[in-house]
């Protein structure tokens, strides 16, 4: 392709230049979100094959149908400047042969019509499309007779054939065809995602995305009440509820006076709005001061506060300007943009509601996919823009066509495939891009050194438009709607499994009961007492050490567990351990887990792994009965002695004494080798556990 860009002197091939816009897709390759995408929608083609095959055979019948209903009935009789003039009552043409007779008339045939097969399919595309159908179909209606003059709404039961298309043909089976698309991109995306997804079961899916879900919360500092009186009263004032229920009405009443503001309003509307402005300003300024007060530096830990003091600062230099008159080149309309942002606060008063939560889960879940999709989309419209330059960028201004928007440069280009992939009017820059003499002139010289010509090219207009179209509109559009669903029925799912978001919010709202400065850790012995504290399908009761026993928390230095790991040991507990079985594919994937809670927390990959609770209390049970044991042989060897010392014994009784003592000396014995063999076994165990845990670790 770069080669091409050498033979720029030969004329046939300089369009070959075009496709040195192909370029970018190397960038593809090294996105790794981008590649997955791709990856995932080429999978999908053998099962997306099917359905457009049976899409394709359903339009052909319509193709078929429309050439027999419309075929060589979409020309007119137009005039020299090409304009449709109703010429059977004022020259009395009825027909091409009768236009053609007059030397003032041209027989023109519209872009869009039946008259083969192919040109069918692309006049169903854009009535699939939805843009530009009605005139189409208008098209239909004054048809007569193959090359007559049509008559202005001729038959309207010609309505019917189009009617019945957008129904079945639109509604139905392209409908069918994005459904298909949307559920195979969802399938293989999680396969190309986790490397082998596709062969986990429903149980694991949920245990893997459940995990996932956990990496999105950390605990959070819990604010200590200040010694000081004022600053400890201030401090309780601010936390009421009532006082958040306030600030949340006056938000409200801020939002009910932006939507008052209007164009040409009463000088009394603009006196009034002004100084309630200045109310509500000086009210959110005595939250962030109050809030600063009683927080001090603690209150930048929070980003919604840095938000919240930004946008009062911006607002009090817009009142300072807009009091004093002053000008600092920035325009003052800018400072007013700012005020709607304090409505963005409104989602925290409505946090708490199930529904809201889950839909900010799944916004927050559906952000880096919808970037990689939305980068995908960006790069395709890169490369039809540049293609675009090279094959339309000399065409006549008619229509669509102007001095704003062309295919002249890059920008405009650019701008221009974006509006058609809204689809506004892609049609009419199709017609635009086809244009044929004698309504352009080809042999216009728009270079020194070429004769190039403003008209189109039919074929090449159809291929990149229907291509452009196609690609962007029907499928990756689409992938939005896949993305957002997939990340909402994930939340739905792990809602019917039984743990939710907000149960997971209600663990770390716990924890920060144990762990105030939210440092991630807590101590070993603080386990039971949080277990017991804990909601919702995630707590233990006590007694609670069955459940240290059999669990894996590991204990880090100084005697602390990380949050990450405690949870990861509930979760693990509720929703069983037939879910949560480790076959080859989990493994794989927890791999890949790790990997991004590397990133969250990072101190939870840094802080050594001393041991794990399992074998701290495997070590204790073992302390205690080796202290049974010697206790028990103390006991036993006081009695012997009493026995044997004792004078009020006889000879036979204290002979047969001292056989069961011996027997007994025997069997502890043994119990005791079998004990050290015990002992050894399980330290072999424990130290096996340690160096498969170090290694994963590592």
């Amino acid at each position: 392709i770069s080669l091409t860009s050498l033979l720029g002197g030969n004329k046939k091939l300089k369009a070959l230049r075009s496709l040195r816009g192909l370029r970018p897709l190397r960038a593809i390759a090294r996105f790794k979100g981008m590649k997955i995408v791709v990856n995932a929608l080429l999978a999908s083609i053998p099962s997306i094959a099917n359905v457009l095959f049976i899409c394709l055979i359903f339009w052909l019948i319509f193709s078929i149908i429309g050439f027999n209903l419309f075929g060589g009935k979409f020309s007119y009789c137009a005039n020299a400047t090409n304009q449709v003039v109703r010429l059977s009552k004022s020259f009395g043409i009825k027909t091409k042969a009768q236009c053609l007779n007059n030397s003032s008339f041209n027989w023109v045939q519209k872009t869009i019509n039946f008259d083969s097969s192919i040109n069918g399919f692309l006049a169903l595309f854009q009535t699939a499309t939805l843009e530009g159908w009605f005139d189409v179909m208008a098209d239909a209606q004054d048809a007569t007779g193959v090359d007559e003059q049509p008559q202005y709404r001729y038959s309207y039961a010609n309505q019917l054939f189009f009617v019945a298309f957008v129904i079945l043909g639109r509604f139905f089976f392209l409908n069918l065809f994005i459904g298909v698309i949307i559920d195979n991109f969802n399938r293989l995306k999680q396969q190309y995602e986790d490397g082998i997804g596709v062969f986990l079961t429903p149980g694991q899916r949920n245990w893997i995305n459940t995990l996932k879900s956990a990496s999105l919360r950390k605990p959070t500092y819990r604010l200590s009440r200040p010694q000081e009186k004022w600053c400890a009263a201030l401090f309780d004032f601010v936390r009421k509820r009532y006082f958040e229920f306030f600030i949340m009405g006056v938000i409200f009443l801020n939002m009910i006076t932006m939507m008052i503001e209007h164009h040409d309003q009463s000088n009394q509307v603009a006196s009034a709005l002004t100084y309630l402005n200045y109310l509500f300003t000086a009210v959110f300024a005595f939250e962030c001061v109050a809030l600063l007060v009683c927080m001090r530096f603690n209150y930048f830990r929070s980003r919604m506060n840095i938000f919240d003091l930004l946008v009062v600062l911006v607002s009090i230099i817009g009142i300072v300007l807009d009091v004093y008159n002053l000008d600092i080149g920035v325009s003052p309309g800018l400072f007013r943009v700012v005020r709607v942002f304090r409505i963005s606060r409104l989602l925290r008063f409505f946090e708490g509601a199930k529904g809201v939560r889950k839909m900010m889960f799944t916004v927050i879940k559906s952000g880096p996919s919808l970037s990689n999709v939305g980068t995908l989309i960006f790069l395709i419209t890169f490369i039809y823009s540049v293609i675009a330059m090279n094959l339309f960028g000399r065409l006549k201004h008619q229509g669509p066509i102007t001095q704003v928007t062309n295919f002249e440069t890059f920008a405009s280009s650019f701008c221009l495939l974006f509006r058609t992939m809204t689809t506004a009017g892609w049609n009419d820059v199709l017609d635009a891009a086809m244009i044929q003499p004698p309504r352009c002139n080809a042999s216009l010289k728009t270079d020194t050194s070429v004769t190039s010509g403003d008209c189109g090219n039919t074929i090449v207009a159809i291929i990149f438009f229907v291509s452009y179209v196609f690609f962007i509109v029907l499928i990756l559009l689409n992938m939005y709607i896949a993305v957002i669903l997939e990340n909402f029925n994930q939340a739905q799912s792990q809602e019917e499994a039984g743990l939710t978001e907000e149960d997971i919010l209600a663990y770390y709202t716990t924890w920060e009961d144990f762990d105030p400065k939210a440092t991630q850790f807590i101590k070993y012995s603080k386990l039971p007492d949080f277990l017991h504290a804990l909601e919702g399908p995630l707590r233990i009761p006590k007694p609670n050490y069955w459940f240290l026993e059999q669990s894996d928390i590991p204990i880090r230095d100084r005697q602390r567990c990380h949050c990450l790991d405690v949870m990861i040991s509930l979760i693990r507990r509720a929703l069983g351990e037939a879910s949560c079985e480790e076959s080859d594919g989990v493994k794989i994937v927890m791999k890949k887990v790790e990997e991004r809670y590397k990133k969250v927390f990072p101190l939870w990959a840094k802080e050594v792994i001393v041991e794990t609770i399992k074998h701290r209390l495997k070590t204790e049970n073992t302390a205690a009965r080796r202290i049974q044991r010697v206790f028990r042989r103390h006991l036993l060897m006081d009695n012997i002695q009493a026995i044997t010392t004792s004078k009020n014994i006889g000879v036979r009784s204290r002979e047969k004494t001292l056989w069961k003592i011996e027997r007994l000396i025997t069997v502890l014995w043994k119990a005791k080798f079998e004990y050290q063999k015990f002992i050894k076994e399980c330290n072999e165990e424990v130290e096996t556990e340690r160096e498969d845990d170090n290694t994963t670790r590592v």
